[in-house]
């Protein structure tokens, strides 16, 4: 009996170690606005949130009229969305397409925005470690590993890759 207490306790004290990565993304409405309109139906399309569309996702260009709600001017699709610059070719309309009016990116599999700080773990349980890594867009992976030094609770965090803080650069996937 002492031994298979010995042998609990010794399974708690080893330490988790968290491996961050990029996870797949769900399908997303990436919300945005027209910021130029260019030749043959191209416009140029800023996004502020943590995702970016990729080539081929499709766009609606739409105005919002006050007590009815959003009218469609135009759809199109993602032709490239390198280095922050969203260009899309609109290729139905019903309106006239204008800077300001606002658009929705139905991307199947959008991707996180480079350079994404990568949350301070360290000092927090598995269970918060796990849920700020997933909240992030990131995928978690726990490992028990060995005993940690003296002084770190049980299923603590103590060690992280990438470093807490520091950039996570997303690979072209």
């Amino acid at each position: 009996m002492v031994d298979r207490v010995r042998a609990s306790c010794v399974l708690c004290a080893l330490f988790l170690l968290v491996v961050m990565r990029p996870s797949g993304l769900a399908a997303a409405e990436i919300p945005g606005q027209v910021s130029s309109v260019e030749e043959q139906g191209r416009v140029l399309i800023a996004v502020s949130g943590d995702l970016l569309p990729v080539a081929g996702d499709r766009v609606e260009v739409y105005v919002e009229i006050p007590g009815v709600g959003p009218a469609s001017v135009g759809t199109g699709k993602i032709i490239t969305g390198v280095d922050g610059r969203i260009v899309a070719v609109i290729d139905k309309t019903s309106g006239k397409l204008k800077p300001a009016q606002l658009v929705t990116i139905i991307s199947p599999k959008p991707q996180k925005r480079p350079g994404q700080k990568v949350p301070i773990l360290i000092g927090q349980t598995a269970l918060a470690a796990k849920a700020v890594i997933v909240k992030s867009g990131l995928e978690a992976k726990v490992l028990i590993g060995v005993e940690p030094p003296p002084g770190v609770k049980p299923l603590t965090v103590y060690l992280q890759d990438p470093a807490p803080g520091g950039v996570w650069l997303l690979e072209e996937q």
